[in-house]
This record gives C-alpha cells, structure tokens and sequence, in this order.
C-alpha cells in the first residue's frame, strides 16, 4: 500500500514535492525494518534531496531527513557521512529549537548513538546526558524517551 501511494503521489506531485518525500521516508523505514537496506537509503537519499530543494538546508523537515538519511549511513558504516548529516540536524534543532526542546535532545541522543558506534564513548556520553537531561526536564521521568536514555547511562556506567 505504501509503494501505491508513493506511486499516486509521484504522479500528482512529482518527485520533489515534501508529500512525496514523506512517503518516500515512511516507505525507507518499512524497508529497512524488512532489512532492504539499499532501497530504504535510496528512499531517503530522494526524501532528502527533496525537502532542502524545497524548504532549505536549514528547515526542520531537513533536519529529520538527515537522521534518517544517517540512519541508513550508519547502518553500512559510513560513519563520515552519517556523523555530518546528524551534525547538520543538531545544528538545525538547536537553531530552530533551542537546546531544551525534545527535538534537540532527540538529536543529541542520535549524534550520541553514531559517536559510541565510532568508539568515542566520552563524546557519546556527554550527548546521552544532555538528551537524558532535557527528556526527564520536558517529558518526565517516567516517559519512554527518559527511560530509553536512563537505561542506556546505566549499562555504560
């Protein structure tokens, strides 16, 4: 059904419209979970594209088109090109957000995943508490976000 939609949207929109980057993006994450790698990154790869043509580097929509773009980079080791599209999406969180807005700390705690898979624990660390930090502040201790964290700091600990 995804793949149908994608294609209606396609021809209505065209490939650059941000609706057929959305479709793009939940249809990439349907296919990494079904562990099709390569056509989920060239999902987002397209989805990415897309949305800076259309919104800018710097919009918000492009900041979650970079983690999931990273996601996929991640996943094969290409950490280089994963560590620079999360940078990118903390930069843009941060400026939108600010550093106390759970979209920061979502990104912190992405970059903070990549820089532990990179063996920079220190540096992965400090992106854990501060994503742990603004969760428990906005959304409480007993959120799944918070907890996520919690359990994460505890097993490095």
């Amino acid at each position: 059904f995804l793949e149908q939609a994608l294609n209606s949207d396609l021809g209505t929109y065209g490939l650059d419209h941000p609706k057929v980057a959305i479709r793009q993006s939940n249809l990439g994450h349907l296919y990494k979970e079904l562990a099709y790698q390569d056509k989920g990154k060239k999902l987002f790869e397209e989805a990415h594209a897309a949305l800076q043509n259309h919104y800018g580097p710097d919009h918000p929509k492009v900041a979650i088109s970079s983690a999931n773009l990273a996601g996929s980079y991640q996943e094969e080791g290409n950490y280089p090109a994963a560590q620079a599209l999360l940078e990118n999406a903390l930069a843009i969180d941060l400026a939108h957000f600010g550093p106390r807005h759970t979209r920061t700390a979502r990104s912190y705690a992405n970059l903070g995943a990549l820089l532990w898979d990179m063996e920079q624990k220190e540096a992965a660390l400090s992106h854990f508490q501060t994503a742990h930090g603004v969760f428990k502040e906005q959304l409480g201790t007993d959120h799944p976000h918070t907890q996520v964290l919690q359990s994460w700091l505890d097993s490095i600990s």
